[in-house]
């Protein structure tokens, strides 16, 4: 199924916000907002680089390619932007 209508809000930053997700909903079906917020936490702690921070989350929401059909995960971007204070 394709959505036109993304899910969005708006929201003032100020010095409580750390970061924004952008990411494709292949990401949020295996997650929810929660994990995905845990995840990048627990990345950022152990200060490590935004790049990598990425590739672990996208990483524990593939699933293995059923080996009958081919099919995989879903396609996944996500796109990690910090605000520093």
């Amino acid at each position: 199924m394709v959505s036109a209508v993304p899910d969005m809000r708006t929201v003032e930053i100020d010095d409580n916000i750390d970061f924004l997700v952008v990411a494709t909903d292949g990401v949020f079906d295996a997650m929810s907002n929660e994990k995905v917020v845990q995840a990048i936490n627990e990345g950022m702690t152990e200060l490590l680089p935004l790049n990598t921070i990425c590739v672990e989350v996208i990483e524990s929401c593939k699933m293995p390619i059923d080996p009958v059909t081919g099919m995989g995960s879903d396609n996944m971007t996500m796109i990690l932007t910090i605000f520093l204070p």
